[in-house]
């Protein structure tokens, strides 16, 4: 909540803040501090989303460039408004 307040009083309007929430490495399980993930996040006003949403957003997988990303073409980079000749 006070992200939220800063970043409104900032910016002086609502800001949607959306993250992939993860829980892993040497800082899981809050061993270095409290890790952004679903649970801890939650009643933030933080929202969390997965890897599989994040690239269906921006097309292809995690670790794909070039062709392949262009080939997976995903929803902001203009799948449904400006294909590409690769898909």
């Amino acid at each position: 909540e006070q992200l939220k307040a800063k970043l409104l009083a900032s910016v002086g309007h609502d800001v949607q803040l959306i993250g992939e929430g993860w829980n892993f490495g040497e800082v899981a399980n809050g061993a270095r501090f409290i890790q952004a993930s679903q649970l801890s996040l939650n009643g933030s006003g933080i929202a969390t989303f997965s890897d599989r949403a994040r690239d269906a957003i921006r097309g292809g997988g995690s670790s794909e460039s070039g062709d392949n990303l262009i080939r997976k073409q995903g929803y902001i980079n203009g799948l449904f408004v400006d294909p590409n000749a690769l898909n």
